[in-house]
């Protein structure tokens, strides 16, 4: 029996497994099998959502179960498990049987783990967050030349705005090349910037810090 993992609802869960003959040569699933998923502790199963193709790929023995969590059953906060529970390999019946558990949104994070600091210092996230909070994502979005751009998106009304801050292309050729900022004119949404290598293209993405 294996753990899945913690998927969020409505996810597509997909589990292999495989059946053999007590030689351990390769068998087919037979006796009409059916799989089945069960709530927590729960005895009342659900066949919801379950699709079970045996011989999966034409392949002996290679079977898959795909469960839809789309339906209300699978609620989050929950742990469910895969069972058949009908099936027979030469005859004999193997059931019932554990293929595998998972979890809908019912993992939570790791003890220890502290999203609001940083090394143990809450006000070096804080900063982090703030300084994250002012960097300018963007594109170019008309004509470019090594020095200037077009970003439709720049909706500030004043002249020279960006002036002192340094734009860096995360995108295109010019990926990771970075430069100052010298002017902004608001009525053609351009930005006027120390030469690149090259001009940039359109819809190559940026960011102003």
């Amino acid at each position: 029996m294996m753990y899945l993992g913690d998927f969020v609802s409505a996810a597509i869960v997909r589990a292999f497994f495989d059946t053999s003959t007590l030689g351990g040569a390769p068998a087919t699933l037979g006796g009409t099998p059916l799989v089945r998923v069960y709530k927590n502790s729960d005895t009342t199963e659900s066949s919801t959502g379950i699709t079970l193709t045996v011989d999966y790929d034409s392949r002996t023995g290679l079977n898959l179960v795909e469960v839809d969590t789309s339906d209300a059953f699978y609620a989050d906060a929950s742990d469910f498990s895969i069972v058949l529970i009908q099936g027979t390999l030469s005859g004999s019946n193997i059931a019932p049987k554990v293929l595998a558990q998972f979890s809908i949104a019912n993992r939570p994070l790791a003890s220890g783990v502290d999203v609001t600091s940083i090394d143990g210092d809450a006000v070096a996230a804080s900063n982090l967050q703030q300084s994250a909070s002012v960097i300018y994502q963007g594109s170019v979005t008309g004509a470019a030349t090594a020095t200037t751009l077009v970003d439709s998106a720049l909706t500030q009304s004043a002249t020279d705005f960006w002036n002192g801050r340094i734009i860096i292309f995360t995108s295109g050729a010019l990926k990771y090349q970075a430069t100052n900022i010298t002017g902004f004119t608001p009525g053609t949404d351009t930005l006027t910037f120390t030469a690149l290598t090259a001009a940039p293209s359109g819809a190559d993405t940026y960011v102003i810090v």
